[in-house]
């Protein structure tokens, strides 16, 4: 067998070198490629074109364009958006979630369906679009939750006078590069879940905050950021380790320690019991 035929035998199956227009002749049983009325695609693929709906190929060949495909009716359309919005709620409430939440993954799989109408309406049924876009869009918003929004670290009720008071974020957002052990205030607000060791998620006196206050004072500086880094702001435990500079172990068994000092000295406390528990 010579060269030629050597590598000719070794291309992959599913790779077809691409012909030139000259060559582009029809096979045996094939229409025209084109004639007034009747436009047909050339049976030339050169690339494999990736079918799940949040990444898209960069390579797709001229058959798969979104600008060759017929536009969908708007009847279609709306059809289809209704089918993908109930697809899309009654997966993403399938842990548990808020509704709030369940609405803000729906709205961020709408917009992928967006990117590409008329592709994802050929090549996909609501459903599974739904379940394979949902999925993507899930993982992204909890992990922004994580950061942003720790559990436990909800509302607070602040009183005013002549009022029954509001509710308020328990702390603010904040940025990965902003210091973490800043502002006493802050340093108690982000403090109000200890982990899982606040057993409410909204802190209704000023006796659950002094008890904070003095459960973290018993904490070293580091064991302290660390607590609130994690428990606080979110971050893994992992991501502690990289900002720290040290081995993941290092700073899980500091962890461990702080909440257990941080649980011992809630139950040292005077009452003690009603608003801090050890998990």
């Amino acid at each position: 067998m010579g060269r030629r035929q050597q590598q000719e035998t070794v291309l992959p199956v599913p790779f077809v070198v691409p012909r030139s227009q000259d060559q582009l002749r029809r096979h045996p049983g094939e229409p025209a490629l084109s004639t007034p009325g009747n436009p047909v695609t050339p049976p030339c693929h050169s690339v494999l074109v990736g079918t799940n709906p949040t990444h898209h190929s960069q390579k797709e060949t001229p058959a798969n364009t979104t600008s060759n495909l017929p536009l969908p009716t708007p009847a279609e359309e709306k059809a289809y958006i209704k089918h993908l919005t109930r697809a899309a709620a009654r997966i993403a409430s399938k842990r548990g979630r808020q509704s709030f939440d369940v609405d803000d993954i729906v709205q961020g799989v709408l917009l992928r369906f967006a990117a590409d109408v008329p592709r994802f309406m050929r090549d996909y049924a609501p459903e599974r679009f739904a379940r394979e876009a949902t999925e993507q869009v899930a993982i992204t918003f909890d992990r922004k939750e994580r950061v942003q929004r720790s559990e436990g670290v909800r509302l607070v009720h602040v009183l005013e006078n002549g009022s029954d008071g509001y509710f308020t974020k328990a702390r603010a957002f904040a940025s990965g590069s902003e210091p973490i052990l800043d502002g006493d205030g802050e340093l108690l607000d982000l403090a109000t879940s200890l982990g899982t060791a606040v057993d409410q998620t909204v802190v209704h006196s000023e006796h659950d905050r002094t008890m904070l206050r003095a459960c973290l004072q018993q904490l070293t500086p580091r064991q302290r950021g660390f607590l609130m880094m994690v428990d606080g702001y979110g971050f893994t435990v992992m991501e502690v380790a990289a900002r720290a500079n040290l081995r993941r172990e290092t700073v899980s068994r500091e962890l461990s320690r702080a909440r257990t000092f941080a649980h011992q000295a809630a139950g040292n406390l005077p009452g003690g019991d009603e608003g801090v528990s050890a998990s």
